[in-house]
């Protein structure tokens, strides 16, 4: 079913119809489905399409459809919960200790799952029929959205429709909402909304399904019987972290809220009556740190306006290639829902806000490949993530004396405060210990962050940045090659020995292209910031 709106477009920015139309002057149907037809086209390079769901492509998908806001990220776990899913929030910067990779990115409560009964029969996509079944990510407006038609294994046909995203406009607000329609039936529905603080970070030592919780419990209630909250602690950081949770049903002639007081998983009941062809409109609300009293349609206008702005700064448009022009907005999309909107003390980790490869740790990666695309696009989160570099430079100074050097080595990877937290060892496959030198060989970082201070000098012309922030960097890192370098009496040259270059199957190399390139221009930079 198309909707197409007919008037002035500001009169639809709310409810956002298939196609506008200025007035009905000239048009016939043939040019009318004409137009939706190229809208629907073009709609398509914005969407990435699941259908059917797939178990066996569960994670893969999962990462696929995160929402987030650079705040957080929330991976794309269905709500109803299966067996092997990996459901995670990630709060950029928030991490706690943890054995072989000193610290990581912790896994918060999750503020997604939704239980559903319909007549007493409990919605999942495993038990009765599956007649329609499709997800899809808008990367456009950042919403996941998802059409279900089940049959229960009593004959019961609903048909749902869930979405799901994180507000661009308020970054501690997260929503969810589910559309239920019963079509063959009158009778009972119930949802259970939750916050489940059983949560753990998968484990590094296979098998990896072996977590650790990161969290102590501080607290949970119901200040009313449509909101609950849980409030849990950090075991090593000590950091706080409260979620809340608000329920609210339109459509049904009544509604009953009941609270779930489960221990660590505190959530609201709501229950009701749909005739056939009546549709409930539940809204979840859940708050990561602050509250939101708005309704759903100003919230989700203010997160819509958000991205409108985030993309006419940032898309880019590929003509004649409907898969590249896809790809492009869907890599662009991770990555403005990784960028750190709200704060200098953090950077984009190497698997952004989406799962938990590298523990959540900050590679060369995002100074190389990511903070140029930030720099020619929006320049002010570029300069958050070089400030994130500025702000853990005592960390990169005290690593520089470690090795016996002056001036500043970056940590290979790094989280919060700078600290090199590259483990020293991981386990293979096997079993085996795996000897990681990356930490210890990979200088070449530190040439690579003043590279990417060079670059958004050079591409948005802020001298302030330099003078207050950058030159210190130039310098440091210089300072730290200079003494870094070996002179060869026989060669008559400088070397840089007992390296790995950035591709990483050679180790303990001297003289590595790369490296020695990127150090020499870093004291050449540096020389010519200095005079």
């Amino acid at each position: 079913m198309w909707a197409v709106g007919l008037g002035p477009k500001e009169r639809f920015r709310a409810v956002r119809p298939d196609l506008v139309i200025p007035s009905l002057t000239g048009i016939t149907l043939k040019k009318l489905l004409s137009a939706l037809a190229a809208r629907m086209a073009s709609r398509e390079t914005w969407t990435v399409r699941e259908a059917p769901f797939d178990p066996k492509k569960q994670r893969q998908m999962e990462t696929i459809f995160t929402v987030g806001n650079g705040y957080l990220g929330t991976r794309g776990t269905l709500e109803e919960r299966y067996p092997g899913d990996l459901s995670a929030t990630l709060i950029s910067g928030l991490c706690d200790d943890a054995p072989l990779v000193h610290t990581e990115l912790v896994n918060t409560p999750n503020w997604t799952p939704c239980y559903l009964m319909v007549e007493g029969e409990r919605f999942a996509l495993d038990r009765g029929e599956v007649l329609a079944c499709e997800r899809n990510l808008d990367l456009r407006e950042g919403i996941l959205r998802r059409h279900v038609r089940w049959r229960s294994p009593k004959g019961h046909t609903a048909e749902l429709l869930i979405e799901r995203w994180a507000s661009m406009a308020e970054p501690h607000l997260c929503v969810l909402r589910f559309l239920v329609t019963p079509l063959d039936f009158d009778g009972e529905v119930e949802l259970r909304a939750e916050i489940d603080g059983m949560v753990e970070t998968p484990g590094v030592i296979s098998p990896t399904e072996v977590g650790l919780c990161h969290w102590a419990w501080a607290g949970q209630g119901h200040p009313s019987p449509q909101r609950a909250f849980l409030h849990l602690r950090t075991r090593k950081s000590e950091v706080d972290l409260c979620v809340a949770t608000h329920l609210a049903v339109e459509g049904p002639a009544s509604v009953r809220y009941v609270p779930c007081t489960c221990p660590w998983q505190p959530g609201v009941v709501a229950r009701f009556a749909l005739r056939r062809g009546e549709t409930a409109v539940i809204t979840k609300l859940a708050s990561l740190y602050t509250s939101s009293e708005a309704g759903y349609s100003a919230l989700l206008s203010k997160h819509r306006a958000r991205w409108d702005e985030l993309w006419e700064r940032c898309d880019v448009e590929i003509e004649g290639d409907e898969v590249a022009q896809r790809a492009v907005r869907f890599n662009l999309y991770h990555l403005l829902i990784a960028a750190p909107y709200h704060t200098d003390r953090v950077s984009i980790p190497a698997k952004a806000l989406s799962g938990f490869g590298y523990r959540g740790h900050v590679f060369w990666d995002t100074d190389v490949f990511i903070l140029p695309f930030f720099a020619f696009t929006l320049p002010e989160v570029a300069r958050s993530l070089l400030l994130y570099r500025y702000h853990t430079l005592p960390a990169a100074r005290e690593r520089a004396v470690q090795v016996g050097c002056e001036g500043a080595m970056y940590a290979w990877e790094s989280a919060d405060d700078g600290r090199e937290v590259t483990p020293k060892w991981v386990p293979s496959e096997t079993g085996g210990p795996v000897h990681i030198r990356c930490g210890d060989l990979e200088p070449h970082i530190s040439a690579d962050v003043t590279y990417a201070v060079w670059l958004y000098w050079k591409a948005t012309g802020d001298d302030v940045f330099i003078r207050d922030y950058g030159a210190e960097i130039v310098l440091s890192t210089a300072a730290f090659w200079a003494s870094r370098v070996e002179y060869n009496p026989k060669q008559g040259r400088y070397e840089i020995r007992n390296v790995m270059g950035p591709d990483e199957y050679h180790e303990q190399v001297d003289n590595n292209a790369f490296t020695n390139a990127m150090a020499q221009w870093n004291i050449q930079f540096a020389l010519e910031l200095w005079e």
